[in-house]
């Protein structure tokens, strides 16, 4: 064969080569481009899981619209702030409205359940709505702690906030809930939540879907 021959061959055999037979450190090259993908991917997952274990003020208003799948549940579980927990639960269930409605007991509400002050034909930014969450769920939160005569964790402090965000400090101060609370009998205290779910003599779903996960985090932990 002539050597215009072997050249034409060679370069044939170079071209047929698949990239997988290259090699980089005695190692081929599509093991290289495997690993870094695997590491890309474990990053970008640890990533996410650290962002949902300690959301920051700004990442629970950017979640309040989601719907409550695996990110909230996670959340429920990794450890995170009463607030945090609270506001996942209250954006859940109220929404944001920001045009003034009537709500179920037909009292003017707007945003995320704002009620004080409001009349109909009102509107605000998405700003305003949740400025005024952060200030009654600060005031909620507030209500327990001066209600509560014993320690809670981070989750029934939220459930116990989310109810008092629902319900108002009043009825919550003349509850059944509260006494047997502050008596230290946390299992019968948070089966008291399942009671909450009336309006007006009427059974609302969605307040049977708010109170079983309100009772939920208020059990947690408990034996």
């Amino acid at each position: 064969m002539h050597k215009t021959d072997l050249a034409i061959e060679a370069a044939k055999v170079a071209r047929a080569a698949p990239v997988t037979s290259m090699s980089f450190v005695g190692h081929p090259i599509a093991d290289w481009a495997s690993a870094a993908t695997v590491i890309y991917v474990l990053l970008l997952i640890g990533h996410f899981i650290w962002k949902l274990a300690r959301p920051s003020g700004a990442d629970v208003i950017r979640l309040r619209r989601k719907k409550m799948n695996w990110p909230h549940k996670l959340l429920l579980t990794a450890g995170t702030s009463a607030f945090a927990l609270a506001a996942l639960t209250i954006t859940h269930f109220e929404g944001s409205r920001p045009a003034a409605y009537l709500d179920a007991p037909h009292i003017p509400t707007i945003c995320y359940g704002h009620t004080a002050g409001v009349a109909l034909g009102q509107t605000l930014t998405q700003a305003e709505c949740d400025a005024l969450l952060g200030s009654d769920l600060s005031e909620a939160l507030a209500a327990v702690d001066r209600q509560v005569t014993v320690a809670l964790p981070a989750p029934r402090r939220a459930a116990l906030a989310s109810f008092v965000y629902n319900v108002g400090e009043t009825q919550f101060a003349r509850s059944t809930l509260l006494r047997r609370l502050n008596a230290g009998e946390g299992a019968r205290a948070c089966a008291e939540l399942s009671r909450w779910v009336y309006s007006q003599g009427r059974r609302l779903p969605g307040l049977v879907k708010r109170r079983r996960l309100e009772r939920r985090l208020c059990e947690a932990g408990l034996p």
